[in-house]
């Protein structure tokens, strides 16, 4: 559903890797859409995934003539914890820590006791809880209620994930993804304009993209909002007695300037053209860390990605002055408990975008 016509498939996802994004195609998965689709670069060498489709008995002629060019649509996808409900203890962990949810308050018991009989504090994949290791099994279950923060968000199933995909440009978002909270190796937004991915990153910001931390791919998750062609992307970190696990809050912005046939700067906006695609992203501010664009974050800030191509707005300069004309607004506000409330909106052609982002209720610990 998200592959394009050039057989790239850069996609919003629970987990995934940096360097998915940097290359269109040798990728694992790449041999699969050129096996099912014909579309990208035949693969060079054997995978282990090409060789289990090639031999499969299964039939996916369902799968093959599923492929449209043109798609605006939302999905949503079952919750792991319902796919794994029917299965053993120690089995039903194991599925579950493959879609997330390590530490969330409905597992944790069972996860923490898995962790302890395997000896598993020192794994990687548990190292940000390891100091928490060595407590009374009953007492994790406060603890991971208290720490919301970095437990509610490992979950990276039953959401809802917004697809457009015209020709080449494709944007896809996962709704209202744990906002605030610590991102592990999700991306809730990526638009690809053809063979390049364009998205926003919360974190320490390297020189090279590849080298941001693997495992936290974002510090904090923002509150994604897409409709059509546009997504709304707004960034205020949940703080638990003032810090966060990952103190570094800047936002960054992944943009291949040497990818683009075509870049134009317009304020805040930033456009790009790849062959007859599209795309434009509104910045929060116009600065650069360690060479690429990036933005600190104080209480907050919103970013707006947008894609199109030359079906939809004709000429690129015409999709430039439909971005120009954008109403964009950005306020804090006192509710009548005196707490603040951040709000964004975009309006763009016949789109309307807008949240009123509540404050967190910290617990403590």
């Amino acid at each position: 559903m998200v592959t394009n016509d050039q057989g790239v498939f850069f996609p919003a996802a629970g987990r995934n890797y940096t360097s998915k994004y940097e290359n269109p195609y040798g990728q694992n998965h790449s041999s699969l859409i050129w096996l099912l689709t014909g579309f990208g670069v035949p693969p060079s060498a054997p995978v282990h995934s090409g060789g289990f489709l090639a031999t499969t008995s299964i039939d996916l002629s369902d799968v093959t003539s599923s492929w449209v060019s043109d798609l605006d649509t939302i999905i949503s996808l079952d919750s792991g914890m319902v796919l794994n409900q029917g299965q053993a203890q120690v089995d039903r962990m194991m599925f579950q820590w493959s879609s997330g949810a390590y530490f969330h308050p409905d597992v944790v018991t069972e996860s923490v006791q898995l962790i302890v009989d395997s000896n598993l504090w020192e794994h990687v994949d548990f190292e940000l809880l390891a100091p928490l290791a060595g407590q009374p099994v009953e007492n994790y279950q406060a603890i991971s209620e208290a720490l919301d923060e970095m437990s509610m968000s490992s979950v990276i199933s039953g959401q809802d994930v917004a697809i457009f995909k015209k020709g080449r440009v494709v944007l896809t978002s996962i709704q209202d993804f744990w906002k605030g909270k610590v991102g592990y190796q999700q991306w809730p937004l990526a638009a690809n304009v053809g063979v390049s991915a364009v998205y926003t990153a919360s974190g320490e910001v390297d020189q090279d993209w590849n080298d941001r931390n693997s495992s936290n791919s974002n510090s904090h998750l923002p509150y994604v909002e897409q409709s059509h062609n546009v997504a709304l992307v707004m960034y205020r970190p949940q703080e638990v007695s003032g810090i966060l696990p990952f103190p570094d809050k800047t936002v960054a912005l992944h943009w291949p300037d040497t990818a683009f046939d075509q870049m134009e700067e317009d304020g805040l906006w930033l456009l790009g053209r790849q062959a007859d695609g599209y795309v434009a992203a509104r910045r929060s501010c116009i600065g650069e860390v360690n060479g690429h664009r990036a933005c600190p974050t104080g209480s907050g800030q919103t970013w707006v990605i947008v894609v199109g191509n030359d079906d939809m707005y004709g000429s690129f300069s015409n999709f430039q002055n439909t971005v120009a004309q954008a109403q964009f607004t950005e306020s804090w506000n006192i509710n009548a408990n005196g707490d603040s409330v951040y709000y964004a909106s975009i309006a763009m052609d016949s789109i309307m975008i807008e949240h009123y982002w509540q404050p967190f209720v910290n617990t403590g610990i």
